[in-house]
């Protein structure tokens, strides 16, 4: 497991040249577009039915460059999905941005999933079958509206999986650790209870190292590698500060989501 397999079955160590191959790249296309053959078939299901949350978001798709568009809304906390939602709708005019949108994340998050199970199990036809499986299940299609926070939650906490076992975040490389604590300020950002998962992510990647060199982290180097994803991620997170303030926001984007969330926990 976490690993390639030989053709002797012995477990080899994933390479950054396995990672890029041209094969691993076609089934990754294939792979990611091949839910959008469902809409041959409907298109109704690509667009967000009735409920009052996910047509907030759609408010601020329109309308996030005004302040004066629900001010101190704690929705806003989830910035990352306003923002690619502000700019697809930017570029695209209102139902076709709408079919843009949830394309993109349909096929981010299968793409995440087979880049997950590829990265952790180093088994392409097995990371495929998955994934397109996944991807055709129509239960985690826009769950809670396709416009609700939920929908970029998936892929992006998929790809922070995935980050976990790429190659250069296990050897440690200082760029690929501050990208992977970047993704995952995104996911967080996006939907606050994935923080609950963060000591389990942190438990896996110690755990991919372990069987990627043969060998446990020392405090020292758990506690350097820690310090370079903490950096990815206040750094992510003070660009979508800058970003809030530049329209007229709050600089603290987060921080009336964050004490709601604090006051349900001490309640």
């Amino acid at each position: 497991p976490l690993a390639p397999r030989s053709s002797a079955g012995a477990t080899e160590p994933m390479t950054a040249s396995a990672v890029r191959s041209r094969e691993v790249a076609i089934a990754a296309v294939l792979v990611a577009c091949a839910p959008l053959v469902l809409l041959v078939f409907n298109r109704d299901w690509f667009i967000t039915s009735d409920g009052i949350d996910q047509w907030n978001y759609v408010g601020f798709f329109h309308q996030y460059a005004n302040p004066q568009f629900a001010p101190g809304a704690y929705k806003l906390g989830r910035l990352p999905w306003i923002l690619i939602g502000f700019l697809v709708n930017t570029v695209f005019p209102p139902m076709a941005a709408t079919y843009a949108l949830h394309g993109l994340f349909l096929c981010l998050t299968t793409l995440a999933m087979f880049a997950a199970l590829y990265l952790l199990l180093g088994r392409l036809a097995l990371a495929a079958v998955i994934a397109t499986l996944f991807g055709f299940y129509t239960q985690a299609h826009g769950v809670g509206g396709w416009d609700y926070h939920d929908t970029p939650t998936g892929a992006f906490y998929l790809l922070t999986v995935a980050m976990l076992a790429w190659p250069t975040v296990v050897a440690g490389r200082t760029i690929a650790l501050i990208l992977m604590g970047a993704v995952t300020a995104v996911a967080v950002h996006t939907h606050l209870e994935l923080v609950n998962f963060l000591p389990s992510l942190a438990f896996m990647y110690l755990t991919i190292v372990r069987v990627r060199t043969g060998a446990w982290l020392r405090p020292r180097a758990i506690a350097v590698r820690l310090g370079w994803a903490l950096l990815g991620a206040v750094l992510i997170t003070l660009v979508l500060c800058v970003i809030n303030w530049m329209v007229g926001r709050e600089f603290l984007f987060f921080r009336v989501l964050v004490n709601m969330a604090a006051a349900y926990v001490s309640d």
